[in-house]
């Protein structure tokens, strides 16, 4: 190879080289100067901010890493207050930010922090490790506005009397001064849920409550507002409770009984080959009726906005009382008290597969086999009130269904635990079972809930 030849190729070597440095150089550049934005993730911020909220999320930058990360407040016209700062591991030349990702979790108290209620807006602001903006990074802004509001929700009762009886029902009608995420009466450790009175008026809000069977004279009853920022008022309400001693009956168990009954409800979960008639029965007595009870329980969390029904309820026509609401029953087997159960309707008995007609008006909810209630039918008359038919020997309506009073549901039978033909009435306000005597009275429905409507709704009309 000549000496200008080894020139040359010692060029081409230089070249390549330098080519190479800068094309590395340029990569890596060009990874520093990349322009993705930081991330946030998972974002934890309410619309209502209370006298202690905390919002909380994640940022996450893949490529540069997090450099800085703050969180603030701002109020117009008062300026921006900030909240939290985070300084992450800084890069160097030729090392990223190893901070791909970070949780955040802020405490904000409005009152402390010298805030006034009305409305602002929270400010999250993440740099990355980028090389742009001068070695600033890469900046995201995310601006969300929010409501503080730390006054509790003031409450004026609009009913003067509430008289209960111990297993009865009652209504109570009362205004709030704002929009509220949860308002009713709490009755022991009950929550009777409050709705608008109408939708014209979404503050003026009234709520139907109860008393179980066993909730007598000293039962606690609040009345509880909680607003979007969670602020809660509580205040107590007059109240007179009317204590009621229910009648009490033992039934006896006979074996003839049991192999009529219990092969209606096989097979049966709980039972094997082994399992005696006694533990069978104790099983569809006790673990059978509670599930059916909790089932009617869980259809009553959901209720028309609107009373559906107007006037006295209706019962079975030409039907006589066979058990009464809040009877409590001995079961007794071979001698022996085997179970104790309280019932929870009343029951009513006609003739033989009898019409049953709806009680007044209402929305079916609930229309199948309910274990021991056998054929049942549910009806919603909104406000959180329902009634139930059961061990009917078949159904002629469907769930969804809107039903007139007297319109027919289906006839009486001897479906469930049932032996006569007979219908099983029952009455719930929310989750609880109420005696259906009082919403057959005339007089009752009139003093306790039409009279209270009219006065607390309309009282330019009975002055």
């Amino acid at each position: 190879m000549s000496k200008s030849d080894k020139i040359r190729l010692g060029w081409w070597v230089a070249a390549i080289f330098v080519l190479s440095v800068l094309g590395v150089c340029g990569w890596y550049l060009a990874g520093r100067m990349e322009k993705k934005q930081p991330l946030f993730e998972q974002l934890q911020i309410p619309a209502y901010f209370g006298e202690s909220t905390t919002i909380s999320g994640r940022i996450e930058d893949a490529d540069s890493g997090l450099d800085s990360f703050s969180v603030s407040i701002v109020i117009q016209g008062v300026g921006e207050q900030a909240l939290a700062q985070s300084d992450f591991a800084s890069s160097s030349f030729f090392v990223k930010s190893s901070n791909r990702e970070a949780q955040f979790q802020v405490m904000v108290e409005p009152k402390k922090l010298g805030l006034a209620d009305g409305q602002a807006i929270i400010r999250l602001t993440a740099n990355d490790a980028s090389w742009r903006n001068w070695g600033k990074g890469n900046i995201a802004i995310t601006e969300i506005p929010i409501t503080i509001d730390t006054r509790p929700p003031s409450i004026s009762i609009l009913t003067r009397q509430h008289n209960l009886n111990q297993g009865g029902a009652g209504l109570i009608i009362y205004r709030v001064n704002k929009p509220l995420k949860k308002d009713g009466v709490l009755v022991g450790d009950i929550f009777y849920p409050g709705h608008a009175a109408s939708q014209k008026d979404p503050l003026t809000r009234l709520a139907f409550f109860a008393l179980t069977h066993e909730q007598g004279r000293g039962t606690p009853m609040v009345l509880e507002a909680v607003d979007m920022a969670g602020n809660q008022s509580r205040i107590g309400f007059y109240n007179h409770i009317n204590n009621r001693r229910f009648p009490h009956d033992t039934l006896n168990i006979s074996d003839s009984f049991l192999s009529l009954i219990l092969p209606r409800f096989e097979p049966l979960p709980g039972a094997d080959a082994q399992s005696t008639p006694k533990e069978k029965f104790l099983i569809v007595n006790n673990l059978l009726r509670q599930a059916n009870e909790d089932l009617f329980r869980k259809t009553t969390q959901k209720t028309e906005p609107e009373m559906l029904w107007s006037g006295i309820f209706g019962r079975l026509p030409n039907a006589a009382n066979r058990a009464g609401f809040g009877d409590r029953r001995s079961y007794q087997y071979d001698g022996e008290i085997i179970d104790e159960q309280v019932h929870l309707g009343v029951d009513l008995a006609s003739l033989a597969l009898s019409p049953v007609p709806a009680s007044n008006a209402g929305r079916v909810v609930l229309a199948q086999d309910v274990g021991i209630y056998g054929l049942t039918v549910m009806l919603d008359h909104g406000y959180g009130l329902f009634t139930h038919y059961s061990h009917l020997s078949n159904m002629a309506v469907e769930v969804g269904q809107l039903v007139e009073k007297g319109q027919i549901l289906g006839n009486t039978g001897t479906t469930g635990l049932a032996v006569g033909d007979h219908l099983h009435y029952g009455v719930m306000v929310g989750p609880t079972f109420v005696s259906p005597l009082e919403w057959w009275d005339e007089n009752w429905i009139k003093n306790n809930v039409a009279d209270k409507i009219a006065q607390a709704l309309n009282p330019e009309q009975n002055q």
